[in-house]
């Protein structure tokens, strides 16, 4: 690859990088502009303590359109370093100075200085009172040096007094030394960046784990949000196939979508060819507010969600909230009611009356308080959502076809481990169907031991729905047994196993 492509071109970066990251490249900015002015400024410019402060005036004054370039040249130094220390804010704000960074802090800080002396040297340019002043005052200050510090003021002096010889050494380090210098800086920070690989927000380090044609692995794929129906095949469709073709590397895939996304559309797309033949929707888990639920509102800030959807124009053919509300727990094979502390017993019972009405048999509906979630209850529930998705009929439906644009729950959690001899699968589903529609069971998992079969069978599934495959062969060493995990809510695994115990063969 070459420097061009290594460094533009294919140049990976992570997608979440927020307003923070803007400074640097306006840093870049924001010195392309300091160097342009600065050449015309030299242009009138006369490097002479008897002449210095007039041709300043003579650029304010005669020069066309002078003064205006000098006005961008002095307050683009003082923006330069308000980006600058933006740019420094962010880089300790996310670590950017540690491992294996370290150098682009260094060089970072080594760059700062530099800046620093350019900007007193060019204070000192227009050889006024404040320039002269300035000037005496910073430069004594190497003077209190022991020993050498005489020698470095008569050195940096170019004399024994503030004078021509100064203004002289000064005009040369600022037009010339001290620019080649912040253009070296910035073209190694630049390069030292981009071998590591930029910092961002959740510390995903998109360097260190390539596939063997070069291409990170690891990034935060965000999708906008809207009606995906109508962005599907630009951008979510795209970001799925980079992902199936890392399956290697995936457990699982989480889709966190918007409060105001609908989730039929979104499952749906796991029905397209390139998609389904990879991997398969586990599960659509809506969650709720509670408070707002109980006190009738859809969301905690109705107005504000309004406020969005109106800001936005791919959501201005969606449906009402109420009806998103109803569309988005059609769609669910888990319910999570949030906030459950704030809410007394008769409000609960009043919210899981109406989510019961609203969400399809045998839906489980999960409460959580202070935002505590266990993540086994939510992952890994592998059941094939997309498969009858479209039996699931929603507002959204209904919009497009016409064309129109308590506080206790989370503790008694439990799982219960069953270890069987070989058994009838047939029979053992029968039996798990049975236990989930009288048990508050949230997941079941396992591997079963059939007789005759070379193969383990895997089991896996939620609420009503139960998927089994072969895995792989049983070891030669290896005890045939089926072993059961259920996660759920109050689970007695005496009753659970006297239950299962009737598959045994």
């Amino acid at each position: 690859m070459c420097i061009r492509d290594r460094h533009l071109a294919e140049y990976y970066t992570p997608r979440n990088f927020n307003f923070w990251y803007f400074f640097g490249s306006l840093a870049v900015l924001t010195l392309v502009i300091q160097l342009l002015t600065g050449i015309f400024l030299t242009m009138h410019y006369k490097p002479d303590a008897v002449n210095a402060f007039a041709s300043v005036e003579y650029i304010m004054r005669d020069v066309d359109w002078g003064w205006l370039i000098r006005y961008i040249h002095s307050t683009g130094a003082s923006a330069f370093f308000v980006v600058i220390y933006l740019h420094m804010y962010r880089a300790l704000l996310y670590g950017s100075y540690k491992a294996p960074r370290e150098l682009i802090w260094i060089l970072g800080m080594v760059l700062y200085i530099a800046l620093m002396a350019e900007a007193f040297m060019g204070y000192v340019l227009p050889w006024g009172q404040m320039s002269y002043w300035g000037a005496k005052v910073i430069i004594n200050l190497f003077g209190s040096f022991p020993i050498v510090g005489d020698i470095i003021l008569e050195f940096i002096l170019g004399d024994y007094a503030v004078g021509d010889a100064t203004l002289n050494r000064f005009f040369s380090l600022h037009v010339i030394a001290i620019p080649l210098i912040l253009v070296v800086l910035v073209f190694l920070h630049i390069v030292a960046l981009h071998t590591v690989g930029s910092n961002n927000p959740d510390g995903v380090e998109i360097k260190q784990n390539k596939d063997e044609n070069g291409i990170p692995k690891d990034g935060i794929y965000e999708l906008a949000n809207g009606c995906i129906c109508c962005t599907v095949e630009e951008e979510f469709l795209p970001v799925m196939k980079q992902l199936v073709a890392r399956r290697g590397d995936i457990d699982h895939i989480l889709i966190e979508t918007s409060g105001l996304a609908l989730p039929k559309p979104l499952v749906q797309a796991f029905n397209w060819p390139e998609i389904k033949q990879h991997c398969t929707v586990d599960s659509v888990i809506t969650v709720i507010d509670g408070p707002a639920i109980a006190d009738g509102r859809i969301a905690h800030d109705p107005q504000q969600v309004e406020a969005q959807r109106n800001a936005d124009e791919s959501l201005d053919h969606d449906p009402s909230l109420r009806e998103l509300l109803e569309d988005q727990l059609g769609s669910a094979d888990m319910v999570i009611i949030s906030k459950i502390d704030m809410l007394d017993e008769v409000q609960l019972n009043n919210i899981r009356q109406q989510v019961s009405e609203r969400v399809k048999p045998q839906v489980k509906m999960l409460e959580v308080a202070n935002g505590q979630i266990q993540s086994n209850l939510i992952m890994g529930l592998e059941f094939a959502s997309e498969d009858g998705i479209e039996a699931v009929h929603t507002h959204h439906d209904h919009h497009h076809s016409h064309e129109e644009d308590h506080h206790h729950a989370h503790d008694h959690f439990n799982s219960v481990s069953i270890t069987l001899a070989e058994v009838d699968s047939e029979k053992l589903v029968a039996i798990i169907d049975g236990l989930i529609a009288v048990n508050t069971i949230y997941r079941v998992k396992g591997f079963l031991a059939l007789p005759s079969k070379p193969m383990r069978q895997v089991l896996q599934g939620v609420g009503e729905r139960l998927e089994r495959y072969f895995d792989r062969a049983w070891g030669n060493d290896e005890l045939r047994q089926t072993k059961l995990v259920f996660i759920g809510k109050d689970l007695v695994k005496a009753d659970l196993r006297s239950a299962l115990e009737a598959a045994v063969i």
